[in-house]
């Protein structure tokens, strides 16, 4: 019984790694290489590492390009960099405000892939140290 349960269990394990998990597809990745790189940045990192696909009635959740980075700056301009930047390469500002100046920022572009929506979402991580600030993209495009 035992060996049965052990077997079970890697067969589930595999079949989970090789057909519930998703890396993004090529859309989210040539989408997180064209998000601006801060200029100040200290690191600038894009991951398309693997995750889990959830289905909905609609199909897979998209997995997610993640763009890390740290900076000395201070939020307030990196928010306006983005605001600026990310509007002038058509992508739509839609975040909702509930703060003077939020702590994430939401990007829609619905133009870089015909039939793709894409989203790009900035959020700041809590602080690392005392003079780095560390700061964290997810890109995403899903076929509309």
């Amino acid at each position: 019984m035992p060996v049965f349960l052990t077997l079970t269990l890697l067969v589930v394990a595999y079949v989970s790694y090789t057909k519930i998990e998703k890396y993004p597809n090529s859309q989210t990745q040539n989408t997180a290489k064209l998000i601006p790189r801060f200029p100040d940045s200290d690191k600038w990192q894009i991951s398309n590492s693997k995750s889990l696909c959830f289905y909905y009635l609609t199909g897979c959740k998209a997995a997610v390009s993640t763009i890390s980075f740290t900076t000395r700056t201070p939020w307030t301009d990196i928010y306006w960099f983005y605001r600026q930047n990310m509007e002038k390469l058509n992508w739509q500002y839609s975040s909702n405000i509930v703060t003077s100046i939020p702590s994430s920022m939401v990007f829609d572009n619905k133009n870089l892939f015909q039939g793709y929506d894409c989203q790009a979402t900035l959020v700041q991580n809590k602080a690392q140290s005392n003079d780095s600030n560390s700061y964290t993209f997810s890109v995403s495009c899903s076929q509309n």
